[in-house]
């Protein structure tokens, strides 16, 4: 009798411990496919060099003249200041975040954009990756890499 009750008791363990492993296995394969199809819907993020710069911004349909860069270091402030709150939402809104960055020194690179007199295109660099940008007509409106992310 005493037998049977361990019996019992190791194959009511055991189904416990596969399905344990199978409801593991299934998440791990979920979360893995959901950042597969995140990775083919986010635009590449590379940018430690101008080439991959240029290619970052062609994804959006942007081209630059990469002989004409201008690179400098900004500290992204800490606190954000008004404007920078406001400059952080037309980000947030390219799928960027600059909150995490705060107090920190990105690169800078501006690029006037090809075929478009009075604008430039700014992007935002951190150990290679773009963080932030911009397209922006001098003394007017500046908008996101995506033609529909205006801030005014």
């Amino acid at each position: 009798m005493a037998f049977s009750a361990i019996r019992k008791g190791v194959l009511y363990l055991g189904a416990a411990v596969v399905l344990a492993l199978t409801a593991a296995g299934t998440a791990l394969l979920t979360q893995t496919k959901e950042a597969l199809n995140r990775a083919q819907d986010t635009p590449l993020l590379s940018a430690a060099t101008a080439e991959e710069r240029a290619d970052f911004l062609a994804q959006y349909g942007i081209t630059v003249d990469t002989t004409a860069e201008q690179a400098d270091t900004v500290r992204i402030p800490d606190p954000f200041p008004p404007v920078y709150e406001q400059y952080n939402l037309l980000q947030k809104a390219q799928g960027m975040d600059l909150w995490p960055y705060r107090g920190r020194e990105v690169s800078r690179y501006v690029y006037p954009l090809a075929g478009e007199e009075g604008f430039s295109v700014t992007l935002l660099v951190w150990e290679g990756q773009v963080v932030g940008g911009d397209v922006c007509r001098l003394g007017g409106e500046q908008r996101g890499f995506a033609q529909d992310k205006v801030l005014q």
